[in-house]
């Protein structure tokens, strides 16, 4: 690893690609569409009640189980949307920019560790950074490993110059220790990368980089006081809940090698290319390796998976073949006694571009662009419905519709669960119904509630929504109202947050 002395950087051709990176991310952000349910429950709707003082609680949070770090992140934006623009989705567009924004610092993190070696490896790993639609779809989306993999790629970034001065060593510990509180399950990987890039002079370097990071320990207790919680606890009751109890098999369980089909499968043909870079870079990036190893080897370790959990070692492994391909390409213009141009740098970067854009558009991957934003759509037609005094919403739709962080207004929610082999009548959820006069869910919900319903907006659901959130035969999500008032003590059992407690979720 070497510091190349200052040389002539392709400025506008950088402003480019960045702007084009923004302009992607903010393409990305607009449909409102859903990665996962955890964006809503774990962090929109707890930064929700922060702001406004109302929202659901999930079981993690019931019991201690998620910092507050990254509903504390947001609810600093949601709270500059509201004063702005009270009456707009404003406060639920400012945190997903934000994050947005703070993701881009990937591409920083990229272009600056392959600086360590030329201007053509960090031009290279600044465009996979930037257009990689992984990158991008992340980005989109309030989570913690997005973000925890742009804190542990900046402070890797800055381990790899060797010259680094004891301030950045500083920043560099903090920035692994705000990874870790976004998901401590990156400790390891962190560490890895920590003292393997310390290791040629730990003894001068390793110690500013654990006081960062008692720094953000420091920060994180706070955060922890603030919300009533005894700090760190919550590290121990994930651990026992979902260790030692098992919770999260609930969620479902996959094998082992759960993670490594899921890279055939999140990079199709691109793995044939990515896997050999690899093996070339690995001499060179032994650290960031063993890292994204070990954190393979963690989550592989738990029953529940989840492919977004094991995104750091995605960053770093797609990072890391970006570079390799910077070596191959130079070692195949010395063969042929040629330079390398930036006629051929360009058309590796639009190789890598190309990898991404088939990838991203491809059956499997497509839909996922504009996943579920017709259920928040539905949502968004019940909030501004004058008439509606309480809302029912259909068990398997819950987290999907948005819930209170999309619904924005105190209206009482409620969650039914109709029995679809009684087709007269509510059956159970009938004693209830005059607590809410709009109910929400499949359009199959037409063949057991009160006729008294009428369908007041249908939108067409994807195809790929349909098997695991949908009855057989169902293929839009709807919203049906009937004309009075509402009781409120007539649905109190079904009230969302009596049912999350009720029923475990």
């Amino acid at each position: 690893m070497t510091n190349l002395a200052p040389s002539h950087r392709p400025y506008l051709l950088i402003l480019a690609i960045v702007g084009i990176a923004i302009a992607l991310r903010i393409a990305a952000i607009l449909p409102d569409s859903l990665h996962h349910p955890d964006e809503i429950g774990q962090y929109l709707e707890q930064a929700h009640r922060i702001v406004f003082g109302y929202g659901t609680v999930t079981w993690e949070n019931r019991l201690g189980m998620r910092h507050g770090l990254l509903p504390v992140l947001l609810s600093a934006p949601m709270a500059l949307g509201k004063l702005i623009a009270p009456n707009s989705e404003l406060y639920l567009l400012l945190p997903r920019l934000s994050t947005g924004a703070l993701s881009l610092a990937i591409l920083w993190a990229a272009y600056r560790i392959g600086r360590q070696y030329s201007q053509p490896h960090a031009m290279i790993a600044l465009v996979v950074a930037a257009f990689w639609y992984e990158f991008v779809m992340l980005a989109a989306h309030t989570l913690s490993e997005p973000l925890a993999t742009a804190a542990i790629l900046v402070a890797a970034a800055l381990l790899y110059d060797q010259n680094l001065k004891k301030s950045g060593l500083l920043a560099a510990g903090f920035l692994f220790g705000i990874g870790i509180l976004l998901r401590f399950h990156y400790a390891l990987p962190a560490a890895i990368i920590a003292i393997g890039l310390c290791w040629p002079n730990w003894k001068s370097k390793l110690f500013p980089v654990i006081m960062g990071g008692i720094i953000a320990v420091a920060i994180g207790a706070l955060v922890d006081l603030s919300m009533g919680m005894v700090p760190y606890q919550w590290v121990f009751n994930n651990i026992y809940q979902n260790v030692v109890l098992n919770r999260s098999a609930n969620y479902g369980i996959s094998p082992p090698n759960a993670y490594l089909t899921s890279f055939w499968f999140q990079w199709g043909p691109s793995a044939i290319v990515i896997l050999p870079l690899l093996v070339i870079g690995y001499k060179r990036h032994r650290p960031l390796i063993w890292a994204a190893i070990a954190n393979l080897a963690v989550h592989s370790a738990i029953g529940h998976k989840e492919y977004r959990f094991v995104f750091l070692s995605t960053a770093i492994l797609l990072l890391i073949a970006a570079l390799a391909s910077v070596d191959v390409l130079k070692w195949l213009s010395a063969r042929r006694g040629l330079p390398l141009s930036s006629a051929r740098l360009g058309i590796l970067g639009l190789v890598w571009v190309s990898l991404s854009g088939v990838q991203a558009l491809s059956p499997d991957i497509k839909p996922r662009w504009t996943a579920f934003r017709e259920f928040k759509n539905v949502m968004a037609f019940a909030k501004n419905d004058p008439e509606v005094c309480g809302i029912a919403i259909e068990a398997k739709a819950f987290w999907l519709l948005g819930s209170y962080s999309k619904l924005n207004r105190k209206v009482p929610l409620y969650v039914v669960n109709p029995d679809y082999a009684k087709p007269k009548g509510w059956a159970a959820e009938r004693s209830s119904e005059k607590a809410f006069n709009m109910v929400i869910g499949s359009d199959a919900l037409t063949r057991v509630f009160s006729a008294d319903y009428a369908s007041m907006r249908c939108i067409p659901v994807q195809t790929t929504a349909k098997p695991s959130y949908f009855p057989a035969g169902s293929t839009k999500v709807c919203a049906f109202r009937r004309t009075g008032g509402c009781d409120p003590n007539a649905g109190t059992h079904r009230e969302i947050n009596n049912w999350l407690i009720r029923t475990g979720h």
